[in-house]
C-alpha cells in the first residue's frame, strides 16, 4: 500500500502494515462508517419526562440521545 502527498511523493512509512491496511480500507474502499452515514440523528422526543421537563438542558438532552442510541443498538450500561 502506498500514500502519496499532493506533489505525488510518495509519504515516508511510518506505520505497521495492518495500520495502513486500515486507513486505506477506511478511506478509499469505505469499509468503515457507512453505518453511521445511515443513522447520523437520534429522537428523544419519547425520552423519559420529556415534556414535563421544563429545564431540559443540553447536556441532559445529550444524555438522553446517548442512552436511546445505546438501548437502540443493544448495548448496556452496568
Amino acid at each position: 500500500m502506498e500514500f502519496y502527498t499532493s506533489f505525488c511523493e510518495k509519504r515516508p512509512i511510518r506505520l505497521c502494515e495492518a495500520t495502513r491496511k486500515f486507513a486505506y480500507e477506511s478511506l478509499y474502499e469505505h469499509r468503515y462508517g457507512l453505518e453511521t452515514r445511515a443513522n447520523y440523528a437520534v429522537s428523544i422526543d419519547g425520552a423519559e419526562d420529556f415534556e414535563d421537563f421544563p429545564d431540559f438542558t443540553p447536556s441532559k438532552e445529550i444524555l438522553e440521545g446517548m442512552k436511546s442510541t445505546l438501548e437502540r443498538f443493544g448495548v448496556k450500561l452496568l
